[in-house]
């Protein structure tokens, strides 16, 4: 069986990128402060992309780890519950949440039948079967966060931040430096939505972007992605190699210790990168991404040096990135979600902004420890939201900003 028909192989990933710092979101939302609908906040700005495939740049760089990944899908006893899982007519139904395998734990498979519709029957472009297949064979695949509304986001947050300076303290001077956050950078989508941004192609006022994750999987991407969006500057790229995962999937980096469990397991003798930083000299950004939990890595970061932060967390249970089991989802708020509003909020500046977008999962409701509980562990308050929508859902995905 051949190697899946891979996306990088069939786009220009310069052409792509370029396309990308092309394109902007539109705000559909006008400059007035945000009423209130049933309680609660409305969204102070919307953001609207009327073309996602600059998306595909990101995906190209990662898709191996992204066709890995298994994604979790609730079915309902109900042939006719809607989202929610309710009927129609409004009754509930119980649910059951199953782990669907990956596309390429279908592809893989021996005389895999997916495989071959791919390779022989496909009446359209493969890259597209990849999604329209996914009914058919029973598998999901992982999103990603579209760049293009990244960059939206980051230039809102970072001018409401430098506005916010310039009116509570007139006599304070633009931050010489532009510090972002991102505890949990995933596929690389938020770092390329910010070097594209109006701050990171400034170039007058240096922007640092430091990003965590702990997949080790991602790093090759990481680099080749940003190493391709970089063409043509003067680019310094430094890598430390301190994890060494051996033959034998020995789990345990040099120091003896256990590895995080979103680790992904390596099956061949290499020696790991456990932090990257690329810097583009020319238009003054520089990003770190360190390959470990953002709950170990935070405490060692100096509090109070970051203008903005902006994540977007593992929904729980809805993306699994290997086979170890996820822990129970009390534990995942009191050893995760607690530690990253803790430490975003100990790393922001007085008055930063952490813009976060988390939603429900299978497990349970988060909206009561982003509504009511963040405020009693640390000192960052809900200010506004804002959101972005779909182009083919229309769905508006609400994402929360907290005030430091």
């Amino acid at each position: 069986m051949s190697s899946f028909p891979k996306l990088l192989d069939a786009i220009d990933a310069k052409e792509l990128f370029a396309k990308m710092r092309e394109t902007k979101a539109v705000d559909i939302v006008s400059n007035n402060p945000p009423s209130k609908r049933n309680g609660e906040l409305e969204c102070r700005r919307i953001f609207v992309l009327e073309d996602e495939t600059p998306g595909d740049f990101v995906r190209a760089f990662q898709e191996e780890p992204l066709l890995r990944t298994r994604v979790s899908q609730r079915i309902s006893s109900h042939p006719e519950a809607e989202r929610g899982g309710q009927t129609k007519e409004g009754r509930k139904t119980a649910t059951t949440t199953v782990l669907l395998p990956s596309f390429l734990d279908l592809y893989e498979q021996p005389d895999s039948a997916l495989a071959f519709e791919m390779e022989e029957g496909a009446e359209t472009d493969v890259h597209e079967a990849k999604w329209t297949l996914q009914k058919k064979y029973g598998y999901k695949l992982a999103t990603t966060f579209m760049p293009n509304y990244a960059r939206a986001i980051y230039e809102y947050l970072i001018a409401e931040v430098l506005a916010s300076d310039q009116k509570t303290q007139p006599q304070t001077q633009t931050p010489t430096i532009i510090r972002v956050l991102d505890p949990c950078a995933g596929w690389g989508d938020r770092m390329v939505g910010l070097y594209v941004s109006d701050a990171g192609q400034n170039g007058e006022q240096p922007v640092e972007y430091v990003g965590f994750d702990p997949n080790l999987a991602l790093y090759p991407g990481y680099k080749d992605m940003m190493t391709c969006a970089m063409s043509g500057s003067l680019v310094s790229i430094t890598q430390s190699s301190l994890v060494t995962v051996d033959a034998n999937n020995n789990n345990h980096n040099n120091n003896g210790q256990k590895k995080n469990r979103l680790q992904t397991t390596q099956t061949q003798t290499q020696t790991q990168i456990s932090a990257l930083r690329l810097e583009d000299k020319t238009q003054n950004t520089t990003f770190e991404l360190r390959a470990q939990p953002f709950e170990e890595g935070a405490p060692s970061l100096v509090e109070e040096t970051f203008d903005v932060a902006f994540t977007s967390p593992p929904f729980f249970d809805y993306e699994v990135y290997n086979e170890d089991t996820n822990p129970q989802y009390r534990d995942w708020v009191a050893e995760f979600y607690v530690p990253l509003f803790q430490q975003t909020a100990r790393l922001l500046k007085p008055g930063g902004l952490f813009a976060i977008y988390l939603d429900d999962t299978s497990a349970g409701s988060i909206r009561q420890f982003l509504y009511t509980v963040v405020p009693t562990i640390c000192p960052m308050r809900l200010d506004h939201k804002i959101g972005f929508r779909g182009i083919y859902s229309g769905r508006v995905r609400e994402i929360l900003v907290y005030r430091n």
